[in-house]
């Protein structure tokens, strides 16, 4: 029960098959989990997020966003600085929201570019799962379907 608040669910897979993201049309904001977040996003299914970051790009013309969260923050306060992964301290940490026109670079490059390759943006950078990734991947995700 939300109390009467909507909340659209938009299928986004890429980084993971199952991801999803959600709107809040009462606050106006895009809730991006590991789709779209200031940190180093592993992108699983290349061609699947090209497809997911234009669906958002598309639904961010007809709707409006105040802000878009993801699930977490890795990104410095500085352009194209990152922490590594694992950090627990992170003192200079980018803030957590996004804005549309950030979605809206990433959709035109992604428009440019077919074959899986790292990205580099400054509030965010976008990484292919290596083949070892996938795998580790696939069996967690097994595993976890087998409960």
């Amino acid at each position: 029960d939300l109390g009467g608040r909507k909340i659209i669910v938009l299928p986004t897979p890429g980084h993971q098959e199952e991801a999803i993201t959600l709107y809040d049309e009462k606050n106006k904001w895009l809730l991006t989990g590991d789709t779209l977040y200031p940190g180093y996003i592993y992108v699983k299914h290349w061609e699947a997020y090209r497809n997911s970051i234009r669906k958002l790009a598309s639904f961010a013309k007809d709707n409006e966003i105040h802000a878009i969260f993801g699930g977490h923050i890795e990104m410095k306060d500085q352009p194209g600085a990152y922490y590594a992964i694992g950090s627990t301290y992170q003192p200079a940490e980018a803030q957590l929201d996004l804005s549309v026109d950030s979605l809206n670079k990433l959709h035109e490059v992604l428009k440019t570019v077919d074959t899986p390759t790292e990205l580099v943006f400054n509030k965010f950078i976008i990484k292919p799962m290596g083949s070892m990734q996938k795998t580790i991947s696939n069996f967690t995700r097994w595993v976890t379907q087998q409960r």
